[in-house]
């Protein structure tokens, strides 16, 4: 696909599109970040209630 127009023009829609992919990246980046902080959420609530579970004498800090 060729760009026609003038140098300002296709600046101009270059630009746009640069923006637009940021925009995009940055709405991913967020996402995974959230993704990231609930599975890390998720495995500290699994290894809390499995300490929780276990009787005091075989806690691993007590030995």
């Amino acid at each position: 696909m060729a760009i026609t127009g003038t140098k300002e023009s296709v600046m101009a829609y270059i630009e746009s599109e640069l923006r637009s992919m940021r925009i995009v990246w940055s709405t991913v980046g967020d996402r995974v970040i959230v993704i990231g902080l609930i599975v890390t959420a998720i495995v500290f609530a699994s290894a809390l209630a499995h300490y929780l579970s276990m009787p005091a004498s075989d806690l691993p800090l007590t030995r």
